[in-house]
């Protein structure tokens, strides 16, 4: 069932929509004699937002598509992109007009909409059809982002595309050439100042300093570009609280904390159906009747309270009730019936559970809860912003669900750790904690290892255990990471170190890597891959760590970034990696040749993959070799397979997994000839 199915909850968002119409006719009618206050944009602009964002919620995409073209000439007008002269005054009162007349009669005549949306979308500015000499620049300069040869990509999305009317992809690509320009600004001058130690005060110092600055500058004022309140998709909840309460006999207050906290538009558009049926959640499941509150010494009348605050650019979001808890017998009651596979029935299974796909404890639904889709939205979502979610419950205080994600796309926060020699990057807003640590701070609890962190334990693994070494060594140091449903702990070697990187979805050959979630680049040709904090917690808590020999693989490109990201999605693949920067540093190290698989890029300086791979062969080198390249032509790759490669891949391959997954079948047909059998592969 649609909200515009129920003749009541139809008319709760009609009512305010009819009121915000009227608004904005007032409004218009008032710029258009002159008579205007500096506020009357600013609440004209938030009118046809809140009237767009109840049409969205009951399904009327006219009348939804009209008042985003009208907030859209309105927001114009309030920044001086647009003149306001008698066509603007004229088109702001009839389109106006119109939505009232729509909004009072009910009616949605798709011509007489269709005409608003001709009318305010004339004579567009913004709208460009053909690229300047300027922009064909802009796109070079987009075009030359780093995307490693394909083993990364852009996951900007088109988050404008129906709130402005610029080219969203091209100005999502704007504020990524800016974020990776301030990343590179910044690397280069540290690498200044350490080798030519331009670190005590004088001109360079002071010239660093403002190209820093600059350059900083320049990326807070185009990220500023893309940030809205939060408030934005809260407005229609109280509407939605006071129906659904009305309906099912309770009442029910609902309080918006932080609305004024800023962040990217599409961070918010994604989150706010997760927090609508976090919201529906806690009215539905959460909130008593007034009786039974008033029998359990409460107040009356029940509250949800949704909060924003912004914590180092992490956008945290809770939405808490005053009411029941969470029945947690009944939850596992209805695990059991399903038949559900969970390491252990303890409260971080029963969570996880809880927000898994189509679960639900309620035997009939409800209009707007009980099949199960809502948690587990949330869920999905979250882990699709590289973020986490943490349950707290009892009887007595209720519920609260805390939502922690980047608050930017553009630039995001990562804790950088270290093991194997190699570099990871973890999410900021799945790290809760990071602590330095001693040999008496990691105990045995329940026959597991684990952290004293308070008052409780937590499971506990190296790094280093996680990514299969069975002997890690010290760890000087542990991050408490917090996902759905699980709080651990990784040990690692050194201290953690909080970046600000651009985010990266893997290449689709390198989709499907056990333990990695994407990579971040960190400016002058540094990358980090991500690790997946969930596929972390759940190998540390199923006990999935350390193991035996593991085959090693070689790998040989002259970019550093790539050589970086390959060696990390292999080892959490489960190979050990050596990285060379080229192929004379492999010839002169006879003594790696016999490793199980060797990995190289074609297009290199000085001495090329081919070259390699024909002096190995020559040399009596049967070790397979895989050509892995980005820039490689058809031609370049049926040489390296006349030279003596096994397989040839490019970097941005689309299938997805089949990197890894022939690299494993490879080792494998090698280890049968060599009688050496390694591990199976994930």
């Amino acid at each position: 069932m649609t909200p515009m199915d129920d003749p009541q909850l139809a008319e709760v968002f009609a009512e305010e929509i009819r009121e915000r119409a009227d608004r904005l006719v007032r409004h218009a009618r008032a710029w258009a004699r002159g008579d205007w206050q500096d506020e009357t944009a600013e609440e004209a602009q938030r009118d046809a937002h809140t009237i767009k964002g109840n049409a969205a919620f009951v399904g009327d995409a006219g009348l939804t598509e009209a008042a985003s073209l009208l907030e859209q000439m309105w927001t114009q007008i309030r920044s001086g992109a647009r003149v306001f002269d008698d066509s603007v005054a004229s088109a702001l009162v009839a389109a106006s007009g119109a939505i009232l007349a729509a909004a009072v009669s009910g009616a949605r005549e798709a011509g007489s909409l269709a005409a608003i949306c001709r009318m305010l979308g004339a004579e567009n500015p913004f709208i460009v059809h053909e690229l300047t000499g300027e922009e064909e620049t802009f796109y070079a300069l987009a075009r030359d982002l780093p995307d490693l040869g394909g083993l990364v990509v852009d996951e900007a999305p088109h988050f404008l595309d129906e709130i402005s009317p610029i080219d969203s992809a091209r100005f999502g690509r704007l504020v990524d050439v800016i974020a990776q320009q301030r990343l590179d600004t910044e690397a280069l001058i540290e690498a200044l100042q350490d080798s030519l130690q331009l670190r005590a005060e004088g001109e360079w110092r002071a010239a660093t300093d403002n190209l820093l600055d600059s350059v900083r500058g320049l990326f807070e004022e185009a990220a500023a570009l893309t940030l809205h309140p939060a408030s934005q998709i809260t407005s229609t909840l109280g509407q939605l609280v006071r129906y659904i309460s009305r309906r099912s006999g309770k009442d029910v207050v609902l309080e918006v904390i932080g609305g004024e906290i800023l962040a990217d538009r599409y961070i918010l558009d994604v989150l706010r159906e997760p927090i609508r049926h976090l919201v529906v959640n806690a009215v539905e499941h959460g909130i008593e009747r007034p009786a039974q509150r008033l029998a359990s010494a409460k107040q009356r009348a029940g509250r949800v309270t949704v909060s924003f605050a912004d914590e180092d650019d992490v956008l945290s979001v809770w939405v808490t009730d005053d009411g029941r808890g969470i029945g947690w017998a009944s939850v596992a009651e209805r695990v059991g019936s399903r038949g559900l596979q969970l390491p252990d029935l303890d409260r971080d299974s029963l969570t996880e559970a809880l927000f898994s796909p189509a679960f639900t404890t309620l035997e009939v639904p409800t209009q707007f809860s009980g099949d199960g889709s809502g948690l587990g939205l949330v869920s999905r979502t979250v882990s699709a912003l590289a973020g986490a979610v943490q349950v707290s419950s009892s009887p007595s205080e209720g519920t609260t669900v805390l939502i922690r994600v980047p608050r930017l796309r553009s630039m995001q926060r990562f804790q950088v750790i270290t093991s194997e020699g190699q570099r990871w990057g973890i999410p900021a807003a799945c790290v809760v904690d990071v602590l330095e640590t001693g040999p008496d701070d990691v105990v045995e609890w329940n026959d597991h290892p684990a952290l004293r962190h308070g008052r409780v334990h937590i499971p506990y693994a190296t790094l280093g255990n996680v990514l299969g070494e069975a002997d890690a060594g010290y760890a000087t140091h542990a991050l408490v990471v917090a996902t759905l449903g699980t709080t651990f702990a990784i040990g690692v070697s050194g201290a953690p170190r909080r970046v600000a990187g651009l985010a990266k979805q893997l290449g689709p050959s390198l989709v499907g890597v056990d333990l990695l979630s994407g990579a971040a680049l960190l400016g002058g040709g540094d990358v980090v891959a991500m690790l997946d904090a969930g596929a972390v917690g759940r190998a540390i808590r199923g006990r999935r760590t350390g193991g035996g020999t593991r085959p090693e693989i070689l790998v040989v490109d002259d970019s550093r970034a790539a050589r970086q990201l390959l060696a990390a999605s292999l080892t959490s693949a489960g190979f050990r990696v050596a990285p060379f920067a080229g192929g004379l540093e492999l010839l002169n190290r006879p003594e790696m040749w016999r490793a199980d698989l060797i990995i190289t890029d074609i297009q290199m300086p000085d001495y090329d993959g081919l070259r390699l791979i024909g002096d190995l062969r020559a040399r009596g080198v049967t070790t397979p070799i895989v050509v892995l390249s980005g820039v490689a032509s058809s031609t370049d790759l049926e040489q390296a397979l006349e030279y003596g490669a096994d397989l040839v891949f490019e970097k941005a391959d689309l299938r997805q997994g089949a990197f890894v997954a022939a690299v494993w079948e490879l080792v494998k047909k090698r280890a049968q000839t060599t009688e050496t059998q390694p591990k199976e592969a994930p």
